[in-house]
């Protein structure tokens, strides 16, 4: 009886370890740097930089400043890496950085649609805003300091 349980307590202790060394790898590949110059793929790194940044993630603040308990006010931070990446195939040096939120953002479906019927309802806008920079150039010039019209508009 004894030796059964020993036995199952090894095995145990196998398996736990197998998982953890599992873990481990697949925790060390999850950060892959991919080269500028020559696209070469590899993991080491050194981190550089951490920027935490506080939001609000639901609810709202009083006049005051402080959280609105009636709302469930809470914070959430946001973590940017930066990276200094040496590349060991070509040497070349670069730095990458990694924010969470900006790669849910970037990967988010319904955000692409959006930003691809911008893109559709800036382009119907370009004869008009030519029209008023021909027409009346002081409004159309005002408009780009405000920052209505981008600076590189033709």
């Amino acid at each position: 009886m004894f030796e059964n349980n020993l036995l199952l307590k090894i095995i145990f202790l196998i398996l736990v370890f197998v998982l953890i060394i599992g873990f481990y790898k697949a925790i060390k590949n999850y950060k892959r740097f991919t080269c500028p110059k020559c696209g070469h793929k590899q993991n080491k790194s050194k981190e550089v930089d951490i920027d935490k940044h506080k939001y609000i993630a639901h609810g709202r603040k009083t006049n005051e400043g402080n959280l609105d308990k009636r709302y469930n006010t809470r914070f959430r931070t946001n973590k940017i890496y930066n990276f200094k990446v040496e590349c060991e195939s070509c040497g070349n040096s670069y730095e990458h950085i990694y924010d969470r939120m900006q790669e849910k953002i970037d990967n988010d479906p319904v955000i692409k649609e959006l930003n691809k019927e911008l893109a559709d309802i800036n382009k119907s806008y370009e004869p008009r805003l030519r029209q008023m920079k021909k027409e009346d150039p002081r409004l159309f010039k005002k408009m780009q300091e405000k920052g209505i019209i981008g600076k590189d508009f033709k």
